[in-house]
């Protein structure tokens, strides 16, 4: 070869390798970019509109028909274990379709979309697996910077220590802390039932709910955004696995289909801060 004749690299070679190198690098810090336009378009779309319940309602709704799809983001070129999309809209499972909803809702200005979305996603906003909330209710709600549980009356209290360590540890990462515990506190599934069969008499607002996983190394296995409107059933508007899509259906029919599998002990309820 060339190469092995003069020890020099031919001029078109070094070409292609920096032009990899420079392709590679674009990948890496373009990851999500598109993603992140769609996001400052429908928050000028929104810009109108006041008041954080009356932001989710319209931007949770902008999402309805978008494909699902199971942990479409991860940390890009910042960190080595989930290389996916640090802001992605392609597709959406129940986390993440909250958590770009929310960034939108709770935005200054489109600029801020970005860094506001990370602050949801991670622990004190610092980008690192380690850092993300994988907990919803021990991480995610539990923070206390976005979201608080609601008490419901008839609620009942389970204690589960969550193996955050040996979570860690599959991927490689040192928890070094004992493994919480948390309190769960949930409305059972036949109370569940009869609320969600009830028409809302209070005034229409927008919450979020959790289903409680029968599981004790989890909290919940499945999230959403509850529309309360008033004088209506309660209505789950949610990334749904089961259809494939972000939509609306009655929280009775939703609740009602898990009734006699043990996959579903109850609910609990959380406001957005």
């Amino acid at each position: 070869s060339y190469l092995n004749r003069t020890g020099k690299t031919p001029d078109n070679t070094c070409r292609g390798i920096l032009d990899s190198i420079w392709s590679s690098i674009y990948r890496a810090t373009n990851n999500g970019y598109a993603s992140l336009l769609e996001m400052k378009k429908l928050y000028i779309q929104g810009e109108s509109v006041s008041g954080l319940e009356n932001r989710l309602r319209f931007f949770s709704e902008k999402f309805l028909d978008r494909p699902y799809r199971l942990g479409p983001t991860g940390e890009g070129y910042v960190d080595t274990i989930d290389s996916k999309p640090m802001i992605y809209t392609d597709s959406l499972d129940c986390v993440t379709y909250l958590e770009h909803v929310l960034a939108l809702a709770k935005s200054p200005d489109e600029n801020a979309i970005f860094k506001t979305l990370q602050k949801i996603r991670y622990l004190n906003g610092d980008i690192a697996y380690k850092n993300r909330k994988h907990y919803f209710v021990l991480d995610w709600i539990g923070e206390g910077t976005f979201a608080k549980q609601i008490p419901l009356p008839n609620d009942t209290l389970v204690i589960r220590t969550i193996p955050k360590k040996a979570f860690f540890n599959a991927k490689g990462i040192a928890y070094g802390k004992p493994d919480p515990q948390i309190y769960l506190k949930y409305l059972p599934l036949d109370k569940a039932i009869e609320f969600s069969k009830q028409e809302w008499q209070g005034e229409s607002t927008i919450r979020g709910i959790g289903f409680v996983s029968r599981l004790q190394i989890i909290d919940i296995f499945h999230t959403g955004f509850l529309i309360l409107e008033k004088g209506k059933k309660p209505v789950l508007r949610d990334a749904s696995q089961k259809f494939g899509k972000v939509l609306d259906h009655e929280l009775q029919e939703y609740l009602e289909s898990w009734v006699g599998t043990g996959k579903v002990p109850g609910i609990l309820l959380f406001e957005f801060l």
